[in-house]
């Protein structure tokens, strides 16, 4: 009796096993996605701080036979929902979902999430990517503090399309905006934190993102990333300057901060204005420092020395001598300097 007691216990254990208890059956319907999208991206096109405007795009998952489609969401980080933007169903192909420009970017959000879906509820994990703010600016509104549309300092920015006026080595470069030649507020320098910059040279048209500093004075842009529109050699005319107006504290000297100014029929009039330091730079006529920072004039000029002109970019620097800082000319190449 024991062991026919054992086999029947037996059987229907095996038999629960393989066919499944009826009050607790799981079929495919019940079970959540495993297949997640493929990828993420967005390209903010909305050139406002805080807001962002373009098209989301979701590549589909290498499987989507167990779901139904995608939630996309706001999201705290890479794995908190915040609210929910859209219930996206599946095509079969990638998918393009729109953020209408001026969509405010609330507060505590930085990334986009989405999770796929089916009709028992949605996956734990989702795709991620960090929303990258990105503002649209010219060098003019950068540069303008009057300027409606000037951006806050560490405002992420766009600059498009702007050429390439002088080159410091692997360090950095300026850029100048090339729709009207010597304007107003049109260039500005971009310091090159570790960015590549390759085969960059003067003349280039390009396209740049990176952070809006002011660092001692002087406007920059913190290089993130840069995109050589035209490899062409675009011209920049420098615009003829008086000396006075860009000096220290001069009525210009703001405007004209990193454009491609010339000035001419100048002297020297102090061969080492930071005496008893040796800095490689000198005063012209109206009090106007000349730089070796691009460019070292050899032999180093003495007073009443006479120029026929000099081209360079306007700057303004920092220096830890007690004179404190100053606008200064930086010629470029010997070709800048005509006696």
């Amino acid at each position: 009796m024991k062991s026919k007691a054992l086999t029947i216990i037996l059987t229907i254990f095996l038999s629960l096993i393989f066919t499944g208890c009826p009050d607790s059956t799981v079929s495919d319907s019940n079970l959540l996605p495993v297949n997640r999208a493929s990828r993420l991206s967005f390209t903010d096109m909305d050139r406002n701080p805080g807001e962002l405007g373009g098209s989301i795009s979701i590549g589909k998952a290498d499987d989507e036979s167990d779901l139904t489609g995608y939630y996309l969401y706001w999201g705290i980080d890479s794995r908190i929902k915040g609210g929910l933007i859209a219930e996206i169903q599946k095509t079969g192909s990638d998918l393009t979902f729109s953020i209408s420009e001026n969509t405010a970017i609330s507060p505590g959000v930085g990334f986009f999430l989405v999770f796929s879906n089916n009709d028992a509820g949605e996956m734990d994990i989702p795709v991620s990517m960090e929303i990258e703010d990105i503002a649209f600016f010219s060098v003019f509104e950068i540069q303008d503090l009057s300027s409606p549309d000037h951006p806050e300092e560490n405002t992420n920015v766009e600059i498009d399309e702007v050429i390439v006026t002088a080159i410091k080595g692997n360090d950095s470069f300026w850029v100048q905006e090339p729709e009207i030649n010597g304007y107003p507020y049109s260039g500005i320098f971009i310091y090159n934190p570790g960015v590549n910059i390759g085969s960059l040279t003067v003349g280039n048209t390009i396209t740049i993102k990176g952070e809006y500093k002011e660092y001692f004075g002087l406007s920059e842009i913190s290089l993130e990333e840069l995109v050589i529109v035209n490899s062409g050699t675009s011209t920049i005319t420098p615009l003829v300057v008086d000396p006075a107006n860009v000096a220290t504290g001069g009525i210009n000297a703001e405007k004209y901060e990193g454009v491609l100014v010339k000035i001419e029929t100048v002297a020297v009039i102090d061969a080492n204005p930071e005496d008893p330091l040796d800095e490689n730079e000198f005063m012209v006529t109206d009090h106007l420092r000349i730089d070796d920072e691009l460019y070292l004039i050899d032999p180093d000029p003495v007073v009443d020395d006479t120029f026929t002109s000099i081209t360079g970019i306007l700057t303004y620097t920092y220096t830890s001598s007690a004179s404190g800082s100053h606008s200064k000319l930086l010629p470029r190449s010997e070709s800048d300097v005509v006696k």
